[in-house]
């Protein structure tokens, strides 16, 4: 019977176990969920005998090494710096690994070990990275086969809600993890334009956001990821004059996260002691001006422009309530705490994902443009589209390995026909639909 470990059982976990453990029967297939929290693990595994629910400290070593030598197969949806010592582990003991984190350069050095013992260690396999790079890989062939040459390419993602659940001026609920979210931008962002290399500042990030439709005619805030210069020999596109990475927010998201990094409330550096402060709202009249005119006004003066919309997010995030931590923290951390209780996602709650691929591309003596658009909506606060989108490409792909329809080794990423064919097949199967658009200009 072949025996499959999951490591971390939290919300994005979810759809992963109920696909393998739904297949089991069929495959014959026991699967283990191992969890700090064993009442979760528990939950999630459900009442089976094809499946069953854990503790597991990873710390405990000797434990952690017991439970994965008995499994073929281990995903791990934990913290990524633990990656590395659950890799070690399946090294050892002759295990393939899946996570949809991104490949570090310690793991991707572990490829010619992982190959010599007829393993494979598949990262980036959910939905950004995962999906991105399938289905971007999957369009740039099929261009490509046509006679297609490329010169520019697009591509951005969002984890979004959905608007019959968009209850706030932000147009925003936490659907992810909140750090990334408060972070999201910081350093300097870099990507390929017009044939020349660009940089673009976190101070400038949000207030340079671009507006991207989709095919069926709805439009996004996009504001550039941290390196898409990468991407140029990842994607085999070195000779594109054009390619930018971006996240995808709804209208006047950026506009208004600008506000907050021109004001100072996204520092990760600053430690501000919460008890100094009797709630949020005192906490921000710390960054503008003295004074007796109204806070707007002082927004306005610390903005350099009047702009409502963005005062309105700001003085709604930042009200009255006591808060949260009261400790020593960062500002980044102090913000974070505001958000994750004022963007909760209520029980009936729907997220949306978005992506979208944008290839521009010469054939037959003109210029032509495929865009490629993805628009999934959970269907509530506990079975949302990220926690499907994340946790699909891992269950398909552990499903190819087990039934010996993926043979790679070593240590991979999705960027391989091998691989993204057959699993973008079984997400079409299963509801997860690009829709495409040509036009030549």
């Amino acid at each position: 019977m072949d025996s499959i470990l999951i490591l971390g059982a939290g919300r994005s976990a979810t759809s992963l176990i109920n696909y393998l453990i739904g297949k089991a029967p069929e495959h014959g297939w026991s699967v283990t969920v191992a969890d700090l929290d064993e009442s979760l693990a528990k939950e999630k595994a459900g009442d089976n005998s094809f499946s069953k629910g854990l503790a597991l400290d990873i710390s405990d070593s000797d434990k952690r090494k017991s439970l994965v030598k008995r499994h073929r197969v281990v995903i791990s949806m934990l913290p990524p710096h633990l990656h590395v010592v659950i890799a070690h582990d399946c090294l050892e003991f002759g295990c393939h690994l899946l996570t949809a984190s991104y490949l570090s350069e310690e793991i991707a050095d572990l490829h010619t070990r992982v190959s010599a013992k007829k393993l494979l260690f598949l990262f980036e396999m959910g939905l950004d990275p995962g999906i991105d790079h399938m289905s971007a890989m999957a369009l740039k062939e099929k261009i490509e086969q046509r006679g297609g040459e490329v010169f520019g390419f697009h591509s951005s993602t969002g984890g979004l809600i959905s608007r019959r659940s968009d209850t706030n001026p932000w147009h925003y609920k936490v659907t992810w993890n909140p750090r990334n979210v408060v972070l999201a931008g910081q350093g300097t962002a870099v990507f390929k334009e017009d044939g020349q290399i660009k940089f673009l500042p976190y101070h400038q990030l949000f207030e340079n956001f671009r507006m991207i439709e989709m095919v069926n005619g709805e439009q996004y805030e996009m504001y550039p990821n941290r390196d898409s210069i990468r991407y140029c020999d990842l994607y085999n596109l070195r000779d594109v004059k054009t390619l930018i990475r971006g996240t995808l927010r709804h209208p006047e998201f950026c506009s208004g996260w600008a506000g907050l990094v021109r004001l100072g409330l996204t520092d990760d550096q600053l430690a501000i002691a919460g008890e100094a402060f009797d709630s949020y709202r005192s906490l921000l009249l710390a960054f503008l001006p003295s004074g007796n005119q109204p806070v707007e006004e002082k927004i306005y003066q610390r903005l350099g422009k009047k702009d409502a919309s963005v005062a309105r997010q700001i003085l709604w995030l930042f009200d009255d309530s006591p808060i949260e931590i009261p400790r020593q923290r960062t500002m980044a951390q102090h913000l974070q705490d505001l958000i994750v209780r004022k963007w909760k996602l209520q029980a009936a709650d729907r997220d949306l994902v978005v992506m979208h691929h944008r290839f521009d591309y010469t054939r037959d003596g003109k210029k032509w443009r495929t865009i490629s658009t993805l628009s999934q909506e959970g269907l509530s606060s506990s079975d949302t589209a990220m926690t499907r989108l994340v946790g699909l490409p891992l269950a398909i792909s552990t499903e190819l390995i087990l039934t010996n329809k993926l043979t790679l080794e070593g240590v991979q990423i999705p960027v391989r026909r091998e691989i993204y064919e057959p699993v973008l097949a079984r997400l079409e199967e299963l509801g997860v639909h690009f829709e495409e658009e040509t036009s030549a200009f």
